[in-house]
């Protein structure tokens, strides 16, 4: 795994793709199967593992994961609040996303889940958001707003959609769920169209 040490010896920093994990990441990008990765590298289908767990938070393991996770993916959603630590962390990522698409020759796409809105919209929340969409990062249109049904989640167990119904602040979670369900349909639609293209 890469989040280990690299043996005595090696010149491989932790952290860091091996040479044959950065093959399995260049062709899990091009949209190939572990079967299909596994017979042109001559692996067991089982050595080919899109996503290997290991903690994050081992010194320079971060790299690694993030590009993990990014090949294994079409979409990165990147949720933040509308708060600078927030939103320079989704910059880091989509820097991240975008390396990885130069580097392996990927279309992959993120976007930030803005989370936590005010639903009133008030001028401070307008103008960081005009700040966002002025950036590089792009956003879902959609917002999820400060709602007591994504609080009661800790409490129930249950997502909004399990809730009490009848409920219009139960009501305008859903929607709000739905509504950005549908974009990352129309994302991933997309995607797919323009890959068979």
């Amino acid at each position: 795994c890469s989040g280990l040490p690299p043996p005595p010896g090696s010149t491989r920093r932790p952290g860091m793709l091996s040479r044959r994990e950065q093959e399995v990441v260049r062709l899990a990008a091009r949209g190939r199967t572990n079967k299909e990765i596994a017979a042109e590298l001559v692996l067991s289908e089982r050595t080919v593992v899109r996503l290997d767990p290991f903690p994050s938070d081992v010194a320079g393991a971060f790299e690694a994961t993030m590009i993990k996770a990014i090949a294994a993916s079409t979409v990165v959603i990147t949720p933040a609040k509308l708060s600078e630590p927030d939103l320079r962390e989704a910059g880091k990522i989509l820097a991240e996303v975008n390396a990885f698409n130069q580097r392996f020759n990927a279309d992959i796409q993120h976007r930030v889940l803005i989370n936590e809105a005010e639903s009133l919209n008030p001028m401070y929340q307008r103008h960081a958001l005009a700040e966002v969409d002025a950036s590089a990062l792009v956003r879902f249109e959609h917002l999820m707003n400060r709602r007591a049904p994504y609080r009661e989640i800790f409490i129930t167990g249950y997502p909004p959609h399990f809730a009490g119904k009848g409920r219009a602040t139960v009501e305008k979670a859903v929607t709000e769920l739905n509504d950005i369900v549908a974009e990352i349909d129309a994302i991933l639609t997309n995607t797919t169209k323009a890959k068979a293209a």
